[in-house]
C-alpha cells in the first residue's frame, strides 16, 4: 500500500476510534432538554461493563481481568461510601432551598410547586433505580442477586433545582 493510502486508512481509523471514545465519555452528559423527551430505553440490550469493555479492547489475560474486576469493585465500594457521606448534606441543602422557595410563593403557586417537587422526586427515584441496575455485575443480573451498591434512599423534599 502506498504511503498516502496508508496514512488515509490510519487517519480514518483513528478518527473513528476517537469518535467512539468521545461518544462514550459524553454519553452521561447528553440529557434531553426542556420540552424534549428521551428516546425509548432499550431494556433488552445490556450495556457491557467497564471490565468487559476493557478486557476486550485491551486484550487482557485472565489474571489482568481478575485484577481489573477487583479494582472496579473496590472503586464501587469507595463511591458508595462517599455517597453515604455526602448525600445527607445534599438533601439538607435541597430541603432548605425548597423551604425558602415555599416561603415566597402565593397559595396557588405553592400548589404547582409541590406538584413539580413530586415530579422531580419521581424522576430522581427512577434515575437511581436505573443507576443501581447499571452497577450490577453481569452475574448479579443473571442470578437476580442484589446490587453491591447501597440502595438509594427515598428522596425527601425535591429532586430538582
Amino acid at each position: 500500500m502506498e504511503r498516502g493510502k496508508k496514512f488515509a486508512v490510519i487517519s480514518l481509523g483513528l478518527m473513528f476510534a476517537l469518535g467512539f471514545v468521545a461518544g462514550l465519555a459524553m454519553g452521561p452528559f447528553m440529557t434531553p432538554t426542556e420540552g424534549r423527551t428521551a428516546p425509548p430505553q432499550r431494556t433488552h440490550q445490556r450495556r457491557p461493563s467497564m471490565t468487559e469493555t476493557l478486557g476486550t479492547q485491551l486484550n487482557l489475560d485472565e489474571e489482568q481481568k481478575q485484577q481489573l474486576s477487583e479494582i472496579t469493585e473496590q472503586t464501587r465500594e469507595r463511591f458508595s461510601e462517599l455517597r453515604k457521606e455526602v448525600s445527607p448534606r445534599f438533601k439538607a441543602i435541597r430541603t432548605e432551598t425548597h423551604d425558602r422557595i415555599r416561603a415566597i410563593l402565593r397559595p396557588e403557586q405553592l400548589e404547582t410547586f409541590e406538584r413539580l417537587v413530586a415530579e422531580w422526586d419521581e424522576k430522581e427515584q427512577q434515575r437511581r433505580k436505573e443507576m443501581e441496575s447499571r452497577w450490577k455485575r453481569p452475574e448479579q443480573k443473571a442470578e437476580g442477586a442484589p446490587a453491591q451498591a447501597e440502595p438509594a434512599p427515598a428522596p425527601t423534599q425535591g429532586g430538582g433545582p
